[in-house]
């Protein structure tokens, strides 16, 4: 675990995860593994956000069964990217069957290119699933790419840019429709 801003500690995954999912398959409870992790730090913690792989493997189930709120990332220049959410919605329908309800609370658009046809039919197929509006949308920049190179977040090594605004702009809509800023002060 890192510290990237006061008050902020990242732990980051790599490809090792792949290896802890196939340990999971045999464990007890397999899909809470990562519930019952955070139930140990919850205290010292206001917020967790857990960013999951693109796919419903059993590393995504666990953050979905640990998550009080979904917000799911869309690549808005991916054409998997729409497949991806009707695949989740029928992941979450499946949890739901078994006593688990989650609901998709929000989209993040994301490498928003509306110059792109591909751009156009994505947003057409996210209305079409009758899904919920955007939280916000990230344009597609080169910023990001060089701040992952830097291993730095945009909005520490560029705050002002269009791609860092657009993260500060994200986190007031999901403080706003989540109250986070009330959670983290009770």
């Amino acid at each position: 675990m890192r510290d990237v801003l006061v008050g902020v500690d990242v732990l980051g995954g790599d490809r090792e995860l792949a290896s802890v999912e196939l340990a999971l398959v045999t464990e007890a409870m397999r899909e809470r593994f990562l519930s019952l992790a955070l139930d140990t730090i919850e205290a010292s913690y206001d917020l967790a956000l857990v960013d999951c792989p693109p796919n419903l493997g059993l590393l995504t189930v666990n953050g979905l069964l640990a998550a009080d709120r979904l917000v799911v990332p869309v690549n808005m220049q991916d054409e998997g990217a729409l497949q991806g959410v009707v695949e989740l919605r029928g992941t979450l329908a499946k949890l739901a069957a078994r006593g688990e309800a989650r609901e998709l609370d929000a989209l993040l658009e994301t490498r928003v290119d509306a110059r792109r046809q591909v751009h156009h039919a994505l947003a057409q197929g996210l209305h079409d699933l009758e899904l919920p509006k955007p939280i916000a949308k990230v344009a597609e920049r080169a910023a990001f790419q060089r701040a992952a190179i830097e291993g730095t977040p945009l909005v520490v090594s560029a705050p002002d840019s269009v791609g860092g605004l657009a993260y500060v702009r994200l986190a007031e809509a999901l403080d706003e429709r989540f109250a986070l800023a009330e959670r983290a002060a009770a």
